[in-house]
């Protein structure tokens, strides 16, 4: 019944070393018969030798032992995953003369559950994603009502910055506007302690403002950082220029604070952050834009054109 048993079974001295095993266990191993395997030192098996440690110290302790997973190596170096259920036999002073169990590959059984898992991760991950992305489109949504309903331009940066604080959270940056005269930007707001170095500067200055569309830096050191970042960085840092009814009004900066990683995507983009950035940029723009136009209005409709 050992020999023919469709159960890989085996026998252990109290050092570990085989004893006997039987021909489904060979097999699950990759030896053609029980007897090659038992040449084979039995710690040559374990992927992780603390594993066989492990294994004794329960049995030792707990008598019976059910569904002990580990991973084994076979005899061509594949590893796979086996559950052991095994038992101490001891003689009459109580001292363990061998141990005795039961073999079964799971292989396919473990794949399946990490497939599972790893499915379930994903899952979760990209929820709280959504998550995150619908609570940015809100506090987006409540920026832009709030700027609508600012009268000066000075109200609407202390809106700004405020609501970048929690939309770049743990993040710095500043917000920088172009003058009338077309020839500098000013920095109007802040959060975060951002390390702007220039606060005024030129717009050549400015990589985003010269190309026209988001500039990253993804490192301290990067040789295309803006001019006007004159201090050391602690991480990446982004420009996004502010563009409205096609005329450019400033750009928006964010930089990667110390201990914070941006994520870089394989094409060495911050895709998200991108998004986020952007959006902020466009809202932020529309919005500068109609108040310097309601300005605008107001100046025509109460000053002699003359």
């Amino acid at each position: 019944l050992f020999q023919t048993v469709p159960v890989g079974l085996y026998r252990t001295g109290p050092d570990g070393n085989l004893i006997d095993v039987n021909a489904a266990l060979a097999d699950t191993l990759g030896f053609a018969s029980p007897a090659v395997m038992l040449s084979t030192p039995a710690h040559e098996f374990y992927v992780d030798r603390r594993d066989r440690e492990l294994w004794k110290e329960r049995i030792d302790r707990e008598g019976v032992l059910h569904n002990f997973e580990m991973r084994l190596r076979r005899r061509d170096g594949r590893e796979i995953w086996v559950r052991d259920s095994a038992r101490a036999v001891r003689d009459a002073d109580g001292k363990v003369t061998h141990y005795e169990g039961a073999l079964q590959e799971i292989t396919a059984e473990r794949k399946a559950i990490d497939a599972v898992r790893v499915a379930r991760e994903r899952l979760e991950r990209t929820v709280k994603e959504l998550e995150h992305r619908n609570r940015e489109m809100e506090l987006i949504g409540e920026m832009a009502d709030l700027l609508q309903s600012c009268p000066t331009t000075d109200e609407a940066y202390n809106v700004i910055a405020h609501f970048a604080q929690d939309l770049f959270a743990g993040d710095a940056g500043g917000l920088f506007v172009i003058g009338a005269s077309r020839n500098l930007l000013d920095g109007v707001a802040v959060w975060g302690e951002p390390k702007l170095g220039e606060r005024v500067f030129g717009p050549d200055d400015c990589w985003a403002l010269r190309r026209g569309r988001i500039h990253a830096a993804l490192s301290p050191d990067s040789r295309v950082r803006c001019s006007h970042l004159t201090e050391d960085l602690p991480g990446a840092s982004l420009c996004i220029p502010m563009m409205a009814q096609g005329e450019s009004l400033g750009i928006v900066h964010i930089q990667e604070r110390p201990g914070r990683s941006w994520a870089v995507l394989g094409d060495g983009s911050l895709e998200p952050k991108h998004q986020l950035a952007t959006a902020v940029a466009e809202h932020v723009g529309l919005a500068l834009a109609n108040l310097k136009l309601r300005d605008t209005l107001r100046t025509q409709s109460i000053r002699d054109p003359l």
